[in-house]
């Protein structure tokens, strides 16, 4: 049982250095991003079946059973903020773009998209008097 705990105990400190690296690898290419919580998840289980290796699947489950009861509040609070943090750059993204149009018809004599969407049908300066 001691070799085969120290080679579990290698084992998963091996598979640490190879999943550090490809987190590392994920978080340069940008795709970490909302991610994270997933990555925790992917390492647990790993950790997970080398316990298993060592003790029995009763100990396994109720260890999955706490590290899920402590993990799901966080992974959905990770994808709500994740979700409401790309809701809000989508919403930046529309304005902008909105911003630009306007400025492109408005140097050209035209109605704002703003002005367009509230229904101004008035041509600019036909309420002035000649």
């Amino acid at each position: 049982m001691e070799m085969q705990l120290l080679c579990v105990i290698a084992g998963l400190f091996l598979f640490g250095l190879i999943y550090n690296a490809f987190v590392a690898w994920l978080e340069r290419q940008g795709h970490d991003r909302g991610y994270t919580a997933f990555l925790v998840v992917g390492g647990t289980l790993i950790t997970l079946v080398g316990l298993w290796v060592v003790t029995d699947l009763e100990t396994v489950i109720l260890t999955l059973i706490c590290f899920a009861a402590s993990g799901l509040p966080m992974i959905l609070g990770s994808v709500g903020r994740h979700v409401r943090e790309r809701a809000s750059e989508e919403r930046k993204i529309v304005a902008l773009a909105h911003r630009f149009v306007d400025r492109q018809y408005e140097s050209q004599g035209g109605m704002s998209l703003e002005e367009e969407s509230r229904g101004v049908h008035l041509e600019r300066g036909a309420d002035k008097c000649s």
